[in-house]
C-alpha cells in the first residue's frame, strides 16, 4: 500500500483544536486500474484521530484525485488551513540528520512529542503507545525513551512496553531490563522480560529469565519432561492438571515459563505448540491462552498466533454477563462472585462473552493492521493461522432460501452458512472483498450468497498475496480447511509468474492435499514443468509417489523419455523401488527388466533402502507398508544369486528397530547377501523362527529356502507348524517350503496329506484358514489332489465344512463327470460353490443324452437354488423333445418355488400331460403352496382325475384353501365349485364331506362366495333328502292386500 498523497488542516475557534488529515492511497493492485481509496482521519488535537474513508471501494485514479481534492477544498471553505512540517519531533529528526516525516507518522510523532510535553490521560496514551508499536515507527525511539524515563520503569505500562519493543529494538534493551525487574505489575514484567528474549531486540537479544518451574512428585516431573521430548501435548497437559491438583497454579507458571524458553529452544517451542493445541479456553488455561496471544502479537509469531487465536475463534464463552457481580455455574446451587473467582489462584469461572468477542475481534484486527500498513507480517501469520483450522472444527453448514426481487418479479437466492462460519478471522481472511459474502460484525459470523464468488478472488490484501507465493504454495500443500485450500489455488492460478524452481519444490507437498483441485494445480505444474524440460529426478520421485493417478502417469512418461532413469538417480530409483501404487510397480519391474540397474546402481539402492528402513517410525501407515512389500519382492530381482554386499553391521541395526516389519526386512535383506544360511549359529536361528514378530518369521521362511534339502528336513516341523498356524502371512511364506519336503520325503507327503484331509473336515479355526490349507494341499500333494477316489470326493463336496467343500471343488476339476450319476449331478448343481454348480451344468450340456436317459433325475436341476443353474436347465429342458419328460418329472417341475421354473413346468403340462397321468400330478399340486398355481390344479380336475379317495380328501383341503381367499382368484373359485357340485351330486359320501365345506364358507366369506356355495347346498339337499343339513327352506309370505282408501269425492257422495 502506497500513500501518493496527503495533506494535514487544523481548525481553532476558541477552546476548539480540530485536525482533519486526508490520504489518497494506492492499494497496488496492479491488475487492475480501480485501486484508490481516499480515506480521513479528524478528531481533537492531541487524542485519537477517528478514521473513516470516502471510498467504500476503490476506484480509478483520476476519480480518487476529484475527490480528494473536493474534499480537502471543503474543509478549507469551512475555516481549516494547511498544518506546515514544523512539529518538533520533524525538527528532532532533522537535527539527528534523519529526514524528516510527515503523513500519518509525522502526526503520530507531533501526538507524542505532546504527550511528551504535558500530561495525557492514560488510556489516550497507551492507545498511542500501542499504535506506534503497531506501526514499528522507529523515529517514535527517542521520544519513547523520555516518557519512559519520565513516567519511571516501575510505573511504565504494558502498552509502553510494547512500543518500546517494536520501535526502539536493541536500544530499549536497558530499559526493558529494568522494566522486567522494577515495574509495580507482574503482567509488565512478564511481558518485558519476554521482549528481551525476543528476536526484536536482535544483538541485545537476552536468555529467558524465567526458569521452569518443577513438581514435587518426581514421578510427574519426569513425565514432564518426557512430553516436552516427545512434543506430546496432551500428555503434557494431562500431567500439568494433575500436578495443579496438589500445586495449584502449577499449569499456568508452568506453560508461561514454557513459552519463554521456547524463543531459545527448538524443542520447547514444538512442545508449547502442541500443548497449546491440547487445551481448552477453560480455567486453568483462559489466562495464559491470553497471555500467549499477546506474546505472539508482539513478536509477530504466527504460530503462536494461530494456535492461541484458534482456541479463542472455536470456544464458547462462560457466561453472557455478571448480574450484581455473580454469575451462575453449572452444578453449584448458587451464584458464587466474579470478584473472588478472578482473584482465586484456581479460578472455577472466566471468559465471559464480551471477552470472547474482544479476542476474536482483535485476532482479525491484528492482522487487518498489518496488512494496511503493507508488512509482511501480515501473510505470515495469516498464513499459519488458515493452516491452524480444519474442515471438523465446523459446525454443521447449511441452507437457507430467500427472496429478491429483480425486474418486479421475486426470484429464489439461497444462502449458504458455512460450517466454519463463526471463525471471524477466517470469513475475513478469505471473503472481506467477495461480493455475496454478508458479514455480521454483532455475531461474528459470515453467511455466503449463491451469486459469491463470480469476481475473482475475494481475499483481504491480495496485494501482498501476490508478493508472497511462496506462503499461498505453503497453505495450497497445508491446509486442511478446503475454502483456504481453495483461496490458495485461485491466487497462484491467477497471480503473478513465480519461479520454475519454487513450483517445483512444492509439487511434492501439493500431492500430499485431500483436496482435488490442490492436486489439479500439483499436476498441471508439473507437466508444465516437464514439458519445459526443468523437471529434476526429486520431482519425478514425488510423482511416482502420489495417489492420483495423472500424477504417476506422468512420471512414467518422463521416465519413458530417459533411458538412463529410474536407476541412474537415486531418488529416483528408491521411489520405484517404494511405489505403493499397483501401475508404477508393474512399470519399476518392466523397468527392471528392459532396463537392468548396474552393480554400482543396485548397491546404491539397496544401501538407501536399508537407510529408509532404518528411518520408518514404529507403526508404519498405510503407503510405507505397501512400499515396502513391493520392495522386499523385488531384492530377490535386484540380487538373484544372492551377492548383495550389504555390510552385516547394517543388517543387525535393522533388527533391533522398534517396528516389526522392519525387523523381518533385515530378514529379508540377509537373504539375498552372500551369507550362507546352514552355517548360521543355531541360537540365530532358534530366536528368528520363534520370535514374536510375524514379519521377522515369515521372512525366517524365505531364508529357509536357501538351504538344501537334507538341512531344510531338519526344520519341517517348525516349517509345517508354520505352514498350518493361524497367521495368513506365515502360511503364505511357508508353502513352498513344505512343497519341497513332500517332494523329497514320501513319508512326510503321506502323513501331511491325512493330516490335511482331516482338519478339513472340522470347522475352519479363522477366516482364510480353510482356503490356505486347500493350496497347500495342491502345491505340495498334486498326485494326491489328482488320486482322489470318487466316495471321497463325494464325501467332500458334500460336507459340511467349508475347508473339505473347498478341497472337493479342486478335485472336481480333474474329475471325469462320467464317474458321477445323473442324480448326483444334478444334486451338485445346487451347491454352494459357483465353480461346482458350473462342473454340474458342464455335464448337462455336454451330454444331455445321458440325462435324457434318467428324466426322473435329470429334472432336479431346476429345484436348484442358484439361478445360475435354474435358469439355463429349465430353458435345456424345454427344448427337450414331447414326452421325453414323464408325468412325475413334470409334477417335479411343477412342485418348484421358482415362478419361472412353474410357468415352464404349466408349458409342460400342458403340451405333453396324458389324461392318465393327470391324478399322479394333481397329488403332487394340490399341496403346492404358490397361490400362482391354483388356476393350473383345477385345469386338471375331472371325474375321472378326483376317482381317488385318498387325493379327493386331498382336494378338499386344498379348496379350502382356494375358497377362503378374499377378492382373488375367481376363475380358480368357479371351477372348484363346479367340481365340487358334480361330486356332491353324483355320490352320496361325497355330499356328506362337500356339505361341511360349503356350510363353512357360507359363515365366513363374503357374499359373491356364500351365493353358489348356499345354490351347491340347496341341491344336494334336493337330491340327497337323507342328509340333515343346517339348511330349511322357508316359504315365501305374501302380506294381506290393504284395504283402498276411499277418495274425498266418494265421501261427500256416501
Amino acid at each position: 500500500m502506497k500513500l501518493v498523497r496527503s495533506v494535514r488542516l487544523w481548525m481553532k475557534e476558541g477552546t476548539s483544536d480540530k485536525i482533519y488529515e486526508v490520504d489518497l492511497v494506492d492499494l497496488e493492485r496492479t491488475q487492475v486500474e480501480e485501486r484508490y481509496l481516499v480515506n480521513f482521519r479528524y478528531g481533537r488535537r492531541g487524542t485519537t484521530l477517528r478514521d473513516g474513508t470516502k471510498t467504500p471501494s476503490p476506484i480509478a485514479l483520476s476519480s480518487a484525485e476529484k475527490l480528494y481534492d473536493s474534499v480537502v477544498i471543503s474543509k478549507v471553505n469551512d475555516g481549516y488551513r494547511r498544518m506546515g512540517e514544523e512539529a518538533k519531533p520533524a525538527a528532532a529528526s532533522q537535527a539527528s540528520g534523519e529526514a524528516p516525516v510527515g503523513g500519518r507518522d509525522g502526526e503520530l510523532l507531533n501526538q507524542l512529542a505532546s504527550c511528551l510535553r504535558s500530561p495525557w490521560p492514560a488510556k489516550e496514551r497507551d492507545r498511542l503507545f500501542w499504535r506506534l508499536g503497531v506501526i514499528r515507527l522507529k523515529p517514535a525511539w527517542p521520544q519513547l525513551s523520555a516518557i519512559t524515563e519520565k513516567l519511571g520503569l516501575a510505573e511504565a505500562s504494558y502498552s509502553l512496553v510494547h512500543a518500546l519493543a517494536r520501535c526502539g529494538g536493541s536500544d530499549a534493551a536497558g530499559l526493558l531490563a529494568g522494566i522486567a525487574e522494577t515495574n509495580i505489575s507482574a503482567v509488565t514484567r512478564d511481558y518485558a522480560a519476554y521482549a528481551l528474549a525476543s528476536d526484536l531486540l536482535g544483538p541485545a537479544r537476552q536468555q529467558p529469565r524465567f526458569v521452569l518451574p518443577r513438581a514435587d512428585n518426581v514421578a510427574q516431573a519426569a513425565a514432564i519432561e518426557a512430553a516436552i521430548t516427545a512434543a506430546n501435548g496432551h500428555a503434557l497437559v494431562d500431567t500439568l492438571l494433575a500436578v495443579a491438583a496438589a500445586q495449584p497454579g502449577f499449569a499456568n507458571q508452568f506453560l508461561i515459563a514454557l513459552a519463554h524458553r521456547a524463543l531459545v529452544d527448538a524443542a520447547a517451542r514444538k512442545a508449547l505448540l502442541a500443548g497449546l493445541a491440547a487445551v481448552s479456553a477453560r480455567p486453568p488455561f483462559v489466562q495464559v491462552l491470553r497471555r500467549l496471544f499477546k506474546y505472539a502479537d508482539l513478536t509477530d509469531d504466527g504460530p503462536l498466533f494461530a494456535a492461541t487465536a484458534r482456541q479463542f475463534e472455536l470456544a464458547s464463552p462462560m457466561y453472557r454477563y455478571a448480574y450484581r457481580g455473580q454469575v451462575w455455574l453449572p452444578g453449584e446451587r448458587k451464584p458464587v462472585k466474579l470478584s473472588e473467582e478472578q482473584a482465586s489462584v484456581t479460578p472455577r469461572v472466566a471468559l465471559s462473552e464480551q471477552t470472547l468477542l474482544y479476542f476474536k475481534r482483535r485476532a482479525w484486527r491484528s492482522l487487518r493492521k498489518r496488512g494496511e500498513l503493507g508488512q509482511d507480517a501480515f501473510t505470515a501469520m495469516a498464513c499459519d493461522l488458515l493452516l491452524a483450522f480444519s474442515d471438523a472444527d465446523g459446525e454443521k453448514a447449511y441452507e437457507q432460501q430467500y427472496f429478491v426481487q429483480v425486474d418486479g418479479r421475486y426470484q429464489r437466492r439461497t444462502l449458504y452458512h458455512p460450517a466454519l462460519r463463526r471463525i471471524w478471522s477466517l470469513g475475513q481472511l478469505l471473503h472481506r472483498n467477495q461480493p455475496g459474502v454478508r458479514f455480521r460484525p454483532n455475531r461474528l459470523s459470515f453467511s455466503v450468497a449463491d451469486e459469491a464468488g463470480a469476481s475473482g478472488r475475494g481475499e483481504a490484501f491480495p496485494a501482498l498475496w501476490d508478493v508472497q507465493p511462496q506462503r499461498l504454495l505453503r497453505v495450497a500443500a497445508g491446509a486442511r480447511y478446503q475454502a483456504a485450500a481453495l483461496f490458495a489455488v485461485q491466487a497462484l492460478q491467477e497471480g503473478p509468474a513465480r519461479p520454475a524452481a519454487m513450483d517445483a519444490a512444492a509439487i511434492p507437498d501439493l500431492l500430499t492435499s485431500p483436496y482435488i483441485e490442490v492436486l489439479g494445480l500439483a499436476v498441471s505444474l508439473a507437466r508444465r514443468l516437464i514439458d519445459d524440460g526443468k523437471a529434476d529426478a526429486v520431482l519425478i520421485a514425488a510423482l511416482m509417489q502420489a495417489d492420483v493417478a495423472e500424477a504417476y502417469m506422468l512420471a512414467i512418461r518422463a521416465i519413458g523419455g530417459r533411458p538412463d532413469w529410474p536407476w541412474s538417480e537415486p531418488a529416483l530409483a528408491l521411489a520405484a523401488l517404494l511405489t505403493p501404487q499397483a501401475r508404477m510397480q508393474q512399470e519399476s519391474r518392466d523397468w527392471l527388466e528392459q532396463r537392468p540397474p548396474s552393480r554400482q546402481q543396485r548397491v546404491r539402492l539397496t544401501e538407501d533402502f536399508a537407510a529408509w528402513l532404518g528411518a520408518l517410525p514404529a507403526e508404519p501407515d498405510e503407503r510405507q507398508l505397501a512400499g515396502l512389500r513391493f520392495a522386499l519382492s523385488l531384492l530377490p530381482v535386484l540380487w538373484p544369486v544372492h551377492d548383495c554386499p550389504l555390510p552385516p553391521a547394517a543388517v543387525e541395526a535393522l533388527t533391533g528397530h522398534k517396528a516389526g516389519v522392519v525387523q523381518g526386512a533385515a530378514i529379508e535383506l540377509l537373504a539375498v547377501t552372500p551369507i550362507r544360511p546352514g552355517e548360521l549359529p543355531r541360537p540365530f536361528w532358534e530366536a528368528v523362527l520363534a520370535a514374536e514378530s510375524l514379519p521377522v518369521r515369515s521372512a525366517s521362511m524365505r531364508l529357509l529356502a536357501r538351504l538344501d534339502d537334507t538341512e531344510l528336513e531338519a526344520q519341517s516341523q517348525t516349517i509345517l507348524a508354520a505352514a498350518t498356524g493361524a497367521h495368513a502371512d506365515l502360511r503364505a511364506a511357508a508353502r513352498p517350503l513344505v512343497a519341497r519336503l513332500a517332494a523329497h520325503n514320501r513319508g512326510f507327503a503321506e502323513a501331511l496329506r491325512d493330516r490335511l484331509i482331516d482338519g478339513l473336515f472340522r470347522a475352519e479355526p479363522s477366516d482364510g484358514h480353510a482356503a490356505d490349507m486347500v493350496e497347500l494341499f495342491a502345491a505340495s500333494l498334486p498326485d494326491f489332489l489328482a488320486g482322489i477316489d470318487t466316495s471321497t470326493l463325494w464325501r467332500l463336496l458334500q460336507a459340511r465344512a467349508k475347508g473339505a467343500r473347498l478341497l472337493g471343488a479342486r478335485a472336481l476339476a480333474q474329475t471325469d463327470a462320467s464317474r458321477f450319476s445323473i442324480k448326483q449331478l444334478a444334486r451338485l448343481g445346487n451347491h454352494p460353490f459357483a465353480a461346482v454348480r458350473a462342473f454340474a451344468l458342464n455335464a448337462f450340456e455336454a451330454d444331455q443324452a445321458r440325462f435324457l436317459a434318467a428324466p426322473e433325475d435329470a429334472v432336479l436341476l431346476v429345484e436348484s437354488e442358484w439361478e445360475d443353474i435354474r435358469v439355463p436347465a429349465t430353458r435345456q429342458l424345454l427344448n427337450w423333445p414331447d414326452g421325453a419328460l414323464p408325468a412325475a418329472a413334470l409334477a417335479v417341475m411343477a412342485d418348484s418355488t421358482s415362478p419361472a421354473v412353474q410357468e415352464s413346468a404349466r408349458q409342460l403340462l400342458r403340451r405333453s400331460l396324458d389324461t392318465g397321468d393327470a391324478g399322479m400330478v394333481l397329488a403332487r399340486l394340490l399341496e403346492h403352496p404358490s397361490g400362482s398355481f391354483h388356476l393350473f390344479v383345477t385345469e386338471l380336475i375331472t371325474g375321472q382325475s378326483l376317482a381317488d379317495p385318498t387325493l379327493f380328501t386331498t382336494f378338499l383341503a386344498q379348496a379350502r384353501i382356494i375358497l377362503m381367499q378374499v377378492n382373488r382368484g375367481r376363475i380358480a373359485k368357479d371351477r372348484v365349485f363346479a367340481a365340487l357340485r358334480r361330486e356332491a351330486l353324483e355320490s352320496h359320501d361325497r355330499a356328506e364331506a362337500i356339505w361341511r365345506l360349503l356350510h363353512d364358507l357360507t359363515l365366513s366369506t363374503v357374499a359373491k362366495d356364500r351365493a353358489p356355495a348356499l345354490a351347491i347346498l340347496t341341491e344336494i339337499a334336493h337330491c340327497w333328502p337323507d342328509i340333515a343339513l343346517p339348511i330349511g327352506q322357508v316359504p315365501i309370505r305374501l302380506a294381506p292386500a290393504r284395504p283402498a282408501v276411499p277418495s274425498a269425492s266418494q265421501e261427500s257422495a256416501a
